[in-house]
């Protein structure tokens, strides 16, 4: 509804307070995905099912632009935000007719309903009826916090200062910059993909899904470094291709991050532990943005790329920390 009434914006304020309601009405999608994928996905396939809604970001950031726009020169700017809007309400409706719980949908078999239930996992111990602020203060859940707090700024250096960077290191033109500056997400793609689909693969293999993840994410953080590499070549060719990699490596660890999250988190507070993980790695991104910008006008790019390689060593160290005092010292099962 929010998006529809876009089209009714009479000024910036108005405007503004529509992109405020649409955000919180967002807000829901992922930690009520990620409650749906605890309930209906064996571990043996939840990397590559997160990975499949991860990657839809993505896919409808390439498709709608150009949508958006032929809509708004063909019909005019409101009519864009009418037929996008207006779209969410058929997925909505499509999403009340099918959706129910394995327990009770009327779709499953005896035999699909057993395979979706025994798949689950055993469900980590808990105490019923934690608070928010207690919920975020279990060492785990601290630890993923800062996890994230620490390493989405990675995407966000990306997202925001990749066509100045080419622009300005490598002397794009802006129509260079358009032609190449979206190779990088195309590797977000296909590294959460392959991410999950790697880590299922073990997982079906007998290998423990907890520890799989974990292993996969060490990897990925002795991998990033690479940033340090990117930023001092001279082949433009060569320094997209390895920001295109590291890319890769942010989206196999985010896919792998939250289902590990998912797996560490009893059914009842796994959308509260994943919007609260959300928040810190919107707050973390924000504030890296503003620091960003000061650090680049007065330092250059260097350092701050030498920056971003380490972030996820020191990630996991501290992700890694918090499992272990969650299972009384020992390395997380």
């Amino acid at each position: 509804m929010a998006a529809v009434a876009h089209s009714l914006a009479a000024g910036w304020i108005s405007l503004l307070a529509l992109r405020v309601i649409l955000g919180l009405g967002e807000s829901f999608y992922t930690p009520a995905a990620a409650r749906v994928l605890k309930e209906w996905i064996p571990q043996r396939e939840r990397g590559i099912c997160w990975a499949v809604f991860s990657t839809g970001n993505f896919v409808g950031a390439m498709i709608a632009p150009p949508l958006v726009a032929w809509l708004a020169l063909r019909y005019h700017w409101q009519f864009s935000f009418i037929a996008t809007g207006a779209s969410g309400f058929v997925l909505l409706g499509a999403w009340l007719w099918f959706y129910d719980s394995p327990e009770r949908h009327r779709m499953l078999s005896s035999a699909e309903r057993t395979v979706i239930l025994n798949g689950r996992g055993p469900a980590p111990a808990t105490v019923e009826n934690i608070p928010t602020l207690k919920l975020l203060l279990q060492p785990a859940v601290l630890g993923f916090f800062f996890t994230r707090f620490i390493t989405d700024p990675f995407t966000f250096f990306f997202v925001f200062w990749l066509p100045a960077y080419l622009q300005t290191a490598h002397g794009f033109s802006l129509a260079k910059t358009g032609m190449m500056a979206w190779i990088p997400f195309l590797g977000s793609d296909v590294g959460a993909l392959s991410g999950g689909a790697i880590c299922d693969w073990l997982v079906r293999r007998g290998m423990d899904p907890r520890r799989v993840r974990q292993r996969i994410m060490v990897v990925v953080a002795c991998l990033t470094p690479l940033t340090l590499v990117a930023v001092r070549v001279d082949s433009a060719p060569l320094a997209v291709g390895l920001i295109t990699f590291v890319m890769l490596l942010q989206a196999c660890w985010n896919t792998n991050l939250t289902t590990l999250i998912i797996e560490s988190t009893p059914p009842q507070y796994v959308a509260r532990v994943v919007a609260l993980t959300l928040l810190a790695g919107t707050v973390g991104g924000s504030i890296s943005t503003l620091v960003t910008g000061r650090a680049l006008a007065t330092l250059g790019y260097v350092p701050v790329f030498t920056t971003l390689g380490f972030t996820h060593l020191a990630a996991y160290a501290i992700m890694s920390f918090g499992l272990r005092r969650a299972n009384g010292g020992s390395p997380a099962k």
